[in-house]
Order: structure tokens, then C-alpha cells, then sequence
């Protein structure tokens, strides 16, 4: 399992190509990568009561996340 630094790394990395390339996806890209920014960092100073269930949730949500997106760009799975 990938750690939220890695995939917050991908997400941000990827929006930046966007950006640079005139893709709008960028936007929601950014949007998501800060939530889930906001949220690592919510886990890192202990604002919730089962932490380990609310990163696993957030990473699970990330990586599904990465690999509908590879899927529908044609990466494989």
C-alpha cells in the first residue's frame, strides 16, 4: 500500500502537467489534493478518534482514485 506522501506527490505532480498542458482537469486535481492534504495532516495531529481507520479510508479512496484515472488515460491497471 502506497503512504498518502506518495500518492499526494502523484496527484499534485499529475495537475501540474495538466496545468501546464491547458487541461482543466487540473482543477479537480488540485481541489482533491488539497483535501486529502488537509485530511493527512487532520490524521498526522490526531483530530480523529480512530486514525488508523480514517487513513486507511483517505489512502483507499486515493488509490482508486489513481487507478481509475490510469485506466481511462489507457496506463493498464
Amino acid at each position: 500500500m502506497h503512504t498518502a506522501d506518495h500518492l499526494l506527490t502523484r496527484m499534485f505532480s499529475q495537475a501540474d502537467v495538466w496545468e501546464k498542458n491547458g487541461d482543466q482537469r487540473y482543477i479537480f486535481q488540485r481541489c482533491y489534493g488539497m483535501m486529502s492534504s488537509n485530511m493527512a495532516a487532520a490524521i498526522e495531529n490526531g483530530r480523529f478518534t480512530d486514525a488508523r481507520w480514517v487513513n486507511e479510508l483517505m489512502l483507499h479512496g486515493q488509490q482508486n482514485y489513481c487507478r481509475n484515472h490510469r485506466q481511462r488515460a489507457g496506463y493498464g491497471h
